[in-house]
């Protein structure tokens, strides 16, 4: 676990195989997911105390994918079965609520009524010009979105000057020069593949020879907001 912003990380286990499917139990503060190489359903407290582990869905979760839990129950995905189900906290009442469903990497059950309480950023933001983290009870720290630093006094966000545009199999990116700024210097670009030449451009942003095998050797400039191409 960690703060928001990654710092104070600690290691709750070491000897999970193949843990999938984090999810919190905000009423009891547990914390449960799926042990894929065991098949097991495994909770603890959120301090990683009080481990219980639970066998009753083994034949189920062979290639478990993803969790969620709200209530009394849990909700799967396996990769195995392509199933989709639910069932108790403890693996009975198994229910399947769709067969054939691929690739299901994660799952979350949104109910607004389970969270309540205060942390440092619900008051102006926390005076962050544009995200904040709360890092515990009392402290948060600010951060920026693609395209932005933080200024001196880490609350303020400007653009980003000179950037780093590269090129990989899937799509086109940028991050700063400073080695010690972990950010996004451009929203990542899409929808292109095998880029092998690309510049930048005030107006357009990227232009990008496509080597993709739709269309071989196309040539493409993606504007402002990321669309468009010729």
């Amino acid at each position: 676990m960690a703060n928001m912003d990654g710092t104070n990380r600690t290691a709750l286990f070491t000897n999970q195989k193949r843990p999938v499917g984090l999810s919190i139990d905000y009423a009891e503060n547990k914390l449960y997911w799926i042990s894929g190489g065991n098949e097991t359903i495994n909770r603890c407290d959120l301090d990683g105390s009080g481990l219980e582990v639970s066998d009753r869905m083994k034949g189920r979760l062979t290639r478990a994918t993803a969790m969620a839990i709200m209530g009394d129950r849990l909700w799967w995905a396996d990769r195995a079965s392509e199933q989709l189900g639910t069932c108790a906290r403890d693996g009975s009442d198994v229910r399947v609520l769709r067969n054939s469903t691929t690739l299901v990497m994660h799952m979350k059950v949104y109910d607004e009524e389970i969270q309540h309480g205060k942390n440092p950023c619900s008051n102006k933001n926390g005076g962050c010009s544009q995200l904040c983290l709360p890092t515990s009870e009392t402290t948060r720290a600010c951060l920026c979105t693609a395209g932005y630093s933080l200024k001196t006094g880490q609350q303020s966000c400007e653009g980003v000057g000179s950037f780093l545009l590269y090129s990989v199999h899937e799509g086109i990116r940028g991050i700063p020069l400073d080695p010690n700024d972990k950010s996004d210097a451009l929203v990542p670009v899409s929808g292109t593949s095998l880029a092998v030449g690309i510049d930048f451009h005030a107006v357009q942003t990227v232009v990008s020879p496509d080597r993709g095998q739709s269309r071989p050797w196309s040539v493409q400039a993606v504007v402002s907001p990321g669309r468009g191409q010729f």
